[in-house]
């Protein structure tokens, strides 16, 4: 797996949601997948409204279609699906193609018994390891 792109941080619903339609649109995504178990809704109207702002602004053009939302239901804690995420690390099955300084410092230093999940690691944590929509 490569991990490509890193845009994650604190972000209002606003920015986070005008963020993934940039990214998806540069990458040229076909689906966004949101988290079922929590705010399902409120993340497929917020992504829905940045894709139609950026149309409106012409930064995504009005021809392009906006990926499909997938929502998948996480099954198990971030912890516990982090976990294979970092052995796959660890086994160099996992690379990232770029420099990402502060996920790798998030990755490199997690340890599955630390309570806190960080943002990078989440972004970067599959929500199931076999998604439904």
């Amino acid at each position: 797996m490569w991990i490509t792109d890193d845009v994650s941080a604190p972000m209002s619903s606003a920015d986070w949601s005008t963020a993934a339609c940039r990214l998806a649109y540069g990458t040229n995504a076909s689906i966004i997948y949101v988290e079922w178990n929590f705010g399902r809704d409120m993340c497929v109207l917020a992504i829905q409204t940045s894709w139609e702002a950026l149309q409106r602004s012409e930064e995504i053009p009005k021809n392009v279609l906006m990926p499909a939302i997938a929502p998948v239901r996480a099954k198990q804690g971030k912890l516990l699906r982090a976990e294979p995420i970092a052995q796959q690390m660890v086994q160099d099955k996992v690379r990232f193609r770029g420099v990402f300084t502060d996920m790798e410092r998030e990755w490199s230093t997690w340890q599955s018994s630390d309570p806190d999940s960080p943002g990078r690691i989440d972004a970067s944590t599959p929500p199931a390891s076999s998604c439904t929509a």
